[in-house]
């Protein structure tokens, strides 16, 4: 199954909504119930008294059950994900991470190219993972220096990217996350607004952070995800006064650390969560434990991940849509394996000839989606199909081609089976989402599990509730999920 986010925005009988987003308080809404309409598959929100779209049902029984067991324990807080996950599943795969043979570098159209041979996936249970995350949550409390309460995060998806934030929730300590596609000036900028002094990253993008040092003198620490064959790397000598430690160090300091640990309360802070910055300068939005958990509550309340499933993991965690999704997988108990874009298919760029690529290794039965991962997909395919014959070409091409004369979202449900939803930032990334069962297209699903939403006129911008054939206007979001 794909879950796919697109951002445009549909409600029950408003099929080409064109909308901005506002955000209005809670607090007025948290005890409304739905209306007691009658139900189709079809239906995908109802209006309650006052006059708000929510979702029309119950989510799936094991999403309302961990709820509940959150609830009763009275912590609704990221680390209380991982320790009922891990008392629930103990002995189960939960993080996945692929062996790193080898690494060559070749000459391809006058550029030198880095090719990897992977090998298979390794696995942290979930209660392995749980133990790892208290040794580093203690060995970084024990190397930290200072007084500084948030901890920036500068790298890829990767296992160690996870247990070292859930290690950082379980210090109390907030996380701030920066894409690494951001260009140095924003990363600088981000940077020096939250005035952090402890950077985790990651061996292979040293180089870009020793070029944004100079301008971020606060940073007197790295943490730093070691590469499987190259280790830490070394400090340039400008750089000996920082304090770097390899992440398998802190590893192993807390092992000797039996310091309590600083959990948070449901209402603290958990993450500043900055843009991509693709309308200017990238914004850092401010999350709580709490918006995070009903989010994350949120997304299994629509889909119906367990025991047994396997998801790729390769989009950027920085980004909440992939960081919510994951911390969902973790409740429900589904086995992660990370990727890479630059790896994904025996054609990825970074994947030496011969080797497979991380979708054929984990064949997941889910992962997330973008249109740039599916035309990527798309051209691999074409590509092995060229490889295997002039016929086969030919019946894959005219497959495509049947397909593309639909919309490409109606091509891809026909094809998978894709849910498709809407979010920002500022919602915790919860906003709507389709059913399992909705095969239609053009829309991206009604109001999430705690979500209210309410069509209003847009006066300035000329967008009007009485509109025909459609409503149009500005939709006003609420709900436990909006930061």
């Amino acid at each position: 199954m794909l879950l796919i986010s697109y951002i445009y925005l549909s409600v029950p009988n408003m099929e080409d909504v064109t909308v901005t987003v506002g955000f209005v308080d809670v607090k007025e809404l948290r005890d409304t119930k739905p209306s007691s309409l009658p139900l189709s598959g079809s239906v995908m929100g109802v209006l309650n008294e006052q006059g708000h779209w929510v979702m029309p049902r119950p989510g799936n029984q094991p999403a309302i059950d961990f709820l509940a067991a959150l609830e009763a324990n009275t912590a609704m807080t990221i680390p209380s994900i991982l320790e009922l996950s891990a008392e629930k599943y103990g002995s189960a795969e939960c993080l996945g991470t692929r062996k790193l043979l080898e690494r060559t570098v070749i000459e391809e159209n006058g550029k030198l190219t880095e090719k990897l041979t992977l090998g298979g996936y390794s696995f942290l249970t979930y209660r392995e993972t749980q133990e790892m995350v208290v040794k580093f949550s203690r060995g970084l409390n024990a190397i930290r220096r200072g007084k500084h309460d948030k901890v920036a995060f500068f790298a890829e998806t990767r296992a160690d990217w996870i247990i070292a934030a859930l290690g950082c929730f379980y210090q109390g300590l907030v996380v701030v996350t920066v894409y690494t596609t951001l260009s140095n000036s924003n990363i600088v900028t981000s940077l020096q607004e939250v005035g952090v002094n402890l950077l985790i990253t990651s061996y292979e993008l040293l180089p870009r952070v020793w070029k944004v040092l100079p301008e971020l003198p606060n940073i007197k620490q790295l943490v730093v995800m070691e590469d499987q064959l190259e280790g830490a790397g070394t400090v340039p000598d400008e750089f000996k006064y920082l304090h770097v430690t390899p992440f398998q160090h802190v590893l192993r300091i807390g092992e000797t650390c039996r310091g309590s640990l600083k959990k948070p309360k449901t209402e603290d802070l958990a993450v500043i969560m900055y843009t991509s910055g693709s309308s200017g300068r990238p914004k850092g939005v401010l999350l709580s434990h709490h918006n995070i958990v009903y989010s994350v509550m949120s997304f299994c309340m629509k889909v119906s991940f367990g025991l047994g499933d396997r998801y790729l993991a390769f989009l950027p965690v920085a980004h909440v849509y992939e960081f919510t999704t994951e911390f969902g997988l973790l409740a429900m108990g589904v086995a992660i394996y990370f990727g890479s874009m630059k790896t994904m298919t025996g054609k990825s760029p970074m994947i030496k000839e011969g080797t497979l690529g991380d979708a054929q290794v984990a064949m997941p039965t889910y992962m997330n989606a973008v249109p740039l991962v599916l035309n990527r997909i798309i051209t691999s395919v074409n590509q092995a199909s060229i490889e295997r014959g002039f016929f086969k070409q030919k019946i894959f091409q005219a497959a495509l081609s049947i397909g593309r004369r639909e919309t490409t979202p109606r091509f891809v449900n026909n094809m998978l089976s894709a849910l498709i939803g809407y979010g920002a930032t500022e919602t915790t990334a919860c906003v709507t989402g389709t059913s399992p069962y909705d095969r239609r297209t053009g829309l991206c699903g009604g109001p999430n599990f705690g979500v209210y939403l309410r069509l209003i006129d847009w006066e300035e911008g000329g967008y009007f509730t009485t509109d025909k054939p459609y409503p149009r206007g500005e939709v006003l979001v609420a709900g436990d999920c909006v930061s």
